[in-house]
Parts: C-alpha cells; structure tokens; sequence
C-alpha cells in the first residue's frame, strides 16, 4: 500500500468497512453544492475532432481565452501531477497543497479530516491541487475552471513511476506525515504496492477525462501528450498575465 497515490480507487483495508462510502458520499455532497454557484456557459470552443476524442478537450494549441484561477492537473501515477502543480503555483503565484499530504496519516493511515480539508481549501478565489482520488474529485471537478490533463504514452508514464519509486526507497525521503516508501521487494508481495498499482490503472482516466466538460460545462479541459507540450502551454499562460 505504499506510496499509492489514490490515482483511481481507495484501499478499504485501510478506512474500514463504512469508510470508502462515508467520504465518497460526503464528497458528492458537497459537489453537488460547488456545482449550484456555477451557471452554465459557452466557452467559445466547438467541438473539434481530436483524433481518439471528439470532446471540446483543447490541446497545447488552443486559445486560452480564459483566465485559468482554479486549476486541477489530472493524470496516472508517476505522470508529473505534482511537479506541474508545485510549477503553476510558483509561476502564478497561487495557493497550493498537495492532494497526498491531506490522505495520507502517520502509518499510512487515511486521514478522518480528508474530505473537509479538500472542501475548505477549493473554497477558495485561486488553487492548484491534484484531480485525483475517487472521494473528493466530484468536488474538485465542481470547484475547477481548468483540468489539465497529462495523458502521455504508457511507456513514458510506467518508466517516470519506476525510477520516482526507486529514488525514493534509495534516498529515505520523506513523503507526507513521517511517511516513506516501502521495501522494493513488495512489488512480488503487495498486489497495491505502487509501481503494480501504476500499472494496473495507467488507462482507466482515457474514457473519464474527456467526459468532464459534459458533466461539468463551465470547465476547461487541456490535454496534453508530451511533456514540451506542457512548457509551451505554460509559456502562453505567462503572456496572458
């Protein structure tokens, strides 16, 4: 368990039996409450053809003809989440937790206060946070104007996640709350240990992602597939400041 980063579901062995559908359904809650403050609008963007998507999912490309404020980075494990999101609120200047260090207790121990955290902290005007575990991202989602999604080649992905697991177990690097990373050996013995993990989700966010804009239409939705992607997109976002 790990080092799991909550990129798909929740591990019941660790909350107990009422504990994955008591913050599931808390977090629904409150996003059912985050999407009555927002009014449907037209961003401007038709329906384009992507290739494997039709969705109005833009790409590095695309105008941003909006101002992101809310902004989720979406994507498997060991995909750069985190070091995109700690680069967007360095550039933009904006408030920032990370997603892992509100889940995670000492142990490894789910935290009680995690759903509350999530909620108090998108409450806010201007974020970045991960768009990641199943309880709080119905809210995230309601909350977000911007999504961006880091949909690289699996290859790409599986390989960042190995050598991150590696440095981290080498290093004793200290990950949330006293947490470190397990012994490598538990990829034989834990069916959840990271690097199984990252291999068992890598494709469920493909048909997810692409659906957001239809669920939750006042959001932005940016799809990238390669990292120098990202940095030109980052450079545009700068000239609109």
């Amino acid at each position: 368990m790990a080092g799991q980063d909550g990129d798909d579901v929740i591990a019941p062995t660790r909350l107990g039996h009422e504990g994955p559908r008591v913050h599931i359904r808390h977090g629904l809650t409150l996003a059912v409450r985050a999407l009555r403050g927002h009014a449907s609008r037209p961003k401007g963007v038709r329906p384009v053809d992507r290739g494997d998507y039709t969705a109005a999912v833009l790409t590095s490309q695309d105008l941003i003809t909006w101002t992101p404020r809310r902004i989720a980075v979406a994507g498997t494990s060991g995909s750069g989440k985190t070091t995109l999101a700690d680069e967007l609120a360095r550039r933009l200047d904006c408030p920032r937790v990370e997603l892992d260090s509100l889940y995670h207790g000492e142990g490894w121990v789910p935290r009680e206060t995690f759903t509350d955290d999530v909620d108090a902290f998108t409450a806010g005007d201007r974020w970045v946070i991960e768009h990641q575990y199943r309880e709080v991202r119905p809210l995230i989602t309601a909350r977000a104007d911007t999504v961006l999604w880091l949909d690289w080649p699996n290859w790409f992905t599986l390989q960042r996640l190995v050598r991150r697991t590696v440095r981290r177990r080498l290093t004793g690097e200290e990950l949330w709350n006293g947490n470190r990373e397990g012994p490598l050996t538990g990829i034989f013995t834990d069916q959840d240990h990271i690097i199984r993990w990252g291999f068992r989700v890598r494709n469920r966010l493909r048909p997810v992602i692409p659906a957001l804009e239809e669920q939750f239409p006042h959001l932005h939705v940016v799809r990238f597939r390669r990292p120098r992607e990202v940095e030109a997109w980052l450079e545009r976002l700068a000239r609109l400041r």
